[in-house]
């Protein structure tokens, strides 16, 4: 009995303790933000973004199949924001993934963008963040209407098919040749957020195990663990803790020896961050007075942290911040999100 007990009292320490560090953490990084910068006001933002007056408007019925807090599910999220493209969301809950069991033939993951069938086609589906934001994008430029969903979606796996090129999935169909240099740097950056950037995320959001269990708190707060009232908490609290515990002591150091991260992997954002700054220098945005590509992927893979004490100290360490809040400012400007989706099939 008193072994019981001493379990149910440890049990019910620990959901305190999350819960204690998670509002902790969220006040700080409301009182330490973006958001303190602009006060009331918001930075210009135009509802077509950087496309041409003449760009093709996407009015298919778009849904995104995400986790909220994944990296690559906020660089497609941000893409869509920036660019008011209307869409529903679906959260998909990380085990069993039912709401993605109407998908057949392909791998469950997130993120995946379904369009509803054009002109009675299929429904397009597509995957791999790279991808999806680079078809999208092609489709906009695509002012005379040439493309279809599923034309430039057999396009992509056309050139993707080659696993010696590494810049297809990144290549936008309709860029102008006077475009080149603007293409070779966004290309450049987009590359980077995946390719580097993304890596400093797990390991410094887990780095120690309060930090893992108050990170973990996050993720299951904005998460799909369940919605009932009994199973969805002691799901989420065991979610939360098993979870914490593999990620800091198992994924989290071979993350960090993988990818040649410093002893104190906070320092290894600062790095990465003060990099992507220092590329900034005085510009409003990488792509000058609006954002480009490469801003809208660097801006949602960090967005991924938010609420985290990994994002107050970065906020807090490097000169991001400015830049941050307009980037915030303008997509939320501009965001068409519809939420909840209306199936979940």
């Amino acid at each position: 009995m008193r072994v019981a007990a001493s379990g149910f009292a440890a049990c019910m320490a620990q959901a305190f303790y999350i819960g204690h560090q998670y509002r902790r953490n969220k006040l700080e990084v409301q009182s330490r933000s973006w958001f303190g910068i602009f006060g009331n006001r918001s930075p210009e933002s135009t509802q077509t973004g950087n496309l041409t007056s003449n760009a093709r408007i996407v009015n298919s019925n778009l849904t995104l199949y995400q986790y909220a807090t994944c990296p690559f599910c906020n660089k497609v999220r941000a893409y869509l924001d920036f660019y008011g493209i209307p869409y529903f969301t679906v959260e998909v809950k990380p085990i069993p993934k039912t709401e993605m069991k109407w998908l057949k033939g392909l791998t469950h993951k997130v993120p995946t963008i379904r369009i509803s069938g054009e002109s009675g086609q299929e429904d397009v589906v597509l995957q791999e963040s790279a991808i999806i934001v680079s078809l999208l994008h092609s489709y906009q430029m695509d002012s005379e209407g040439k493309e279809s969903f599923a034309s430039l979606k057999e396009h992509y796996e056309a050139i993707t098919k080659d696993a010696e090129d590494k810049n297809a999935k990144y290549t936008i169909k309709y860029y102008a040749l006077d475009n080149d240099p603007k293409f070779k740097s966004e290309l450049k950056w987009r590359k980077w957020a995946d390719e580097v950037l993304v890596h400093v995320i797990a390991p410094n959001i887990y780095r120690s195990y309060g930090e893992a269990l108050s990170s973990f708190s996050v993720i299951t707060s904005k998460g799909n663990f369940g919605y009932d009232n009994w199973w969805a908490p002691l799901y989420s609290l065991c979610a939360t803790v098993l979870g914490a515990t593999m990620l800091r002591f198992v994924i989290a150091p071979k993350l960090k020896k993988k990818y040649s991260l410093k002893a104190d992997v906070r320092q290894s954002l600062y790095e990465s961050v003060n990099e992507w700054t220092s590329e900034l220098g005085d510009r409003k945005y990488h792509g000058g007075e609006e954002p480009d590509l490469a801003d809208l992927a660097v801006f949602g893979v960090l967005r991924s942290m938010e609420d985290m004490s990994a994002f107050l100290d970065m906020l807090e360490r490097t000169k991001i911040s400015k830049w941050y809040g307009r980037m915030t400012k303008v997509c939320q400007n501009n965001s068409k999100a519809i939420l909840p989706s209306p199936t979940q099939t």
